[in-house]
């Protein structure tokens, strides 16, 4: 599963792709993303990363088509363009959201997902 959408996925997805694995294409950008997953044989997911609610609702999907979460590859980043004295409250938490919320989140739900797995639950430290 990626967050990576549609301006870096493909290149990164193809040869897991090959080898097999299922991936989904996660992103706002639902044009590009569904195009890029069609390319790799994919499937394609609308996703707001840095969305609490979306990241359930999206390892919900992938535990009922697949039966387990093996990856999560969360690449999602975006960049405002503008120079810092010039970048507005609502641009930088739109970043931060995706860069760093996004990926936390991504993180937080996969291994989550993953310790569901009996494969891959070892016994939690406190």
């Amino acid at each position: 599963m990626s967050s990576a959408g549609p301006r870096g996925s493909r290149g990164d997805l193809t040869p897991v792709r090959r080898k097999g694995a299922a991936v989904i294409v996660a992103d706002l950008q639902t044009d590009a993303g569904v195009t890029i997953a069609e390319a790799i044989g994919g499937a394609f997911f609308a996703l707001d990363v840095g969305a609490d609610e979306g990241w359930d609702r999206l390892m919900s999907l992938v535990e009922t088509m697949y039966g387990r979460l093996d990856v999560v590859f969360t690449n999602a980043g975006v960049v405002s363009g503008q120079l810092i004295e010039d970048v507005d409250l609502a641009t930088w938490h739109r970043v931060i959201g995706v860069n760093l919320t996004g990926v936390m989140l991504g993180c937080r739900r996969g291994v989550a997902a993953m310790r569901r797995d009996t494969r891959y639950a070892p016994e939690r430290s406190p």
